[in-house]
């Protein structure tokens, strides 16, 4: 059976108008939650309402032990904007990668 990890965008498309059940609800494989995007969900839900429904799919995951957590070296590889792209070879000509402080 395929594992998937549904990134943000579907759930967010989903939840607004009803959009990707397809790929969603699809009995043939095994969906994970990332807690990356378990994050933003979050961070993007700002009314009440909003934040139940978020919590009630986190709970659906959490019950069935589907939340993946991004190693330390994942979190290693990305500290920089673009360092996914970078470790993949495909860095944008041009384009340089920097961390910005605030604060």
């Amino acid at each position: 059976m395929r594992r998937l990890v549904i990134d943000t965008n579907l759930y967010i498309d989903w939840l607004n108008a009803g959009r990707h059940e397809g790929v969603l609800f699809q009995r043939a494989a095994v969906k994970y939650l990332s807690a990356v995007v378990m994050l933003e969900l979050y961070a993007g839900a700002f009314s009440p309402r909003d934040r139940r429904i978020v919590r009630r799919v986190v709970a659906a995951f959490d019950r069935a032990d589907r939340i993946l957590a991004p190693s330390g070296a994942a979190y290693e590889n990305t500290t920089s904007a673009g360092g996914t792209r970078r470790s993949l070879g495909i860095m944008a000509p041009g384009v340089v990668a920097r961390v910005s402080s605030c604060c």
